[in-house]
């Protein structure tokens, strides 16, 4: 502060041999008389003892000394506008609030010594440009906006939906569209999970239709088809136990709508066999029930013949003692002969047939 720096200069002024040269500032240190203190250092008196012997804190504001000379350099420091200048010009020391460096008029901080450039520099700003844009680069690497939606694209600056579609013949595309529609077709009238299908299905039935949707038309075993069974022996009659079911008029090679037979791997095993064999059927395990009855007719029959009576001979015609079995050849009692007291039996030879 001033009044420190003028009582260094005083104190270097005391009598010890040395004299006090004035300072160089415009300002003059030499204190004013009636000073005490000026006075016991040998010094002119010339400025009021208010401004220099009292502390500042007890001088009344009115009585505070104004400074009206120009100072060298002007005062832009904090310190000189916290306490008013008390000398009327710059003491012999600088003052420590001046600046360090002289103020330009473009230049707001030119105190610090660090701007060398003007305040004002000439930019090119980009502007961006985003009109009737709501998405897209805005020119000055920016953008203009964001698509929000999960199948939008930038477009043109516009956000556009892009219909999703992939692996798909029907239903939503995700933008207010469709991937495609159903044929009318009962199979293909509905969209299941993006598939043409049908909701509930019917039996298949003999009427050209697919009415089960599993993509065959009137297949075997539809409902209203008419049985076929396998003749394999070509016969004309078919196996039971082996048949199809088919919308058909007419029925396939080696099938027959008949299925009365009993044994379907010999032709001469049949309902309605009227021959008499006297052999089993091999092919069908040695049976004799060549006509299907389901168990075993007798050619001859089963009748013993013979021939007696008292004072007669007679007696039926048939087998000799027992009857004979299917294929077995044996005497048959074909009559009596009586004659001197005897009765004789007329014989021939049969063999047994069966069917």
């Amino acid at each position: 502060m001033r009044p420190n720096m003028l009582l260094l200069a005083l104190f270097l002024s005391l009598p010890s041999g040395c004299s006090s040269t004035a300072s160089s500032g415009k300002d003059n240190p030499v204190d004013a008389p009636g000073d005490a203190f000026a006075e016991e250092a040998g010094l002119q008196d010339t400025v009021p003892d208010s401004a220099l012997d009292v502390p500042l804190e007890l001088v009344p504001p009115d009585r505070l000394p104004v400074d009206t000379a120009p100072d060298l350099v002007p005062d832009t420091a904090p310190q000189d506008a916290a306490l008013p200048d008390t000398a009327p010009q710059d003491a012999a020391l600088p003052d420590a609030g001046a600046d360090a460096l002289p103020d330009t008029p473009s230049d707001s901080v030119a105190d610090a010594g660090l701007d060398s450039a003007p305040d004002e520099v000439g930019l090119d700003i980009c502007q961006p440009e985003c009109t009737d844009k709501e998405c897209g680069d805005d020119g000055c690497g920016g953008v203009c906006g964001t698509c929000t939606g999960a199948q939008e694209e930038c477009v043109d600056g516009h956000c556009v939906c892009q219909p999703e579609c992939a692996d798909k013949e029907c239903g939503d595309d995700g933008c207010q569209g469709s991937c495609g529609e159903c044929p009318d077709d009962p199979c293909f009238a509905v969209c299941i999970a993006g598939a043409c299908s049908h909701e509930t299905t019917s039996p298949e039935a003999c009427n050209g239709l697919d009415d089960d949707c599993d993509g065959e038309v009137d297949e075997a075993g539809s409902d209203g088809c008419t049985a076929y069974y396998h003749d394999g022996d070509g016969d004309g009659f078919g196996d039971m136990a082996d048949s199809l079911c088919l919308c058909t008029d007419a029925a396939p090679d080696g099938y027959t709508t008949d299925a009365t037979d009993c044994c379907d791997a010999d032709a001469s095993v049949h309902p309605g066999q009227t021959e008499w064999f006297t052999a089993a059927s091999d092919p069908c395990g040695g049976s004799w029930d060549y006509n299907c009855v389901n168990g075993v007719e007798y050619q001859h029959g089963q009748t013993v013949g013979y021939c007696g009576g008292f004072l007669s001979c007679t007696g039926p015609v048939g087998w000799e003692g027992t009857a004979a079995s299917c294929g077995q050849q044996k005497s048959w009692v074909t009559g009596c002969t009586l004659g001197f007291f005897t009765c004789d039996w007329d014989y021939t030879s049969k063999t047994q047939g069966c069917h």
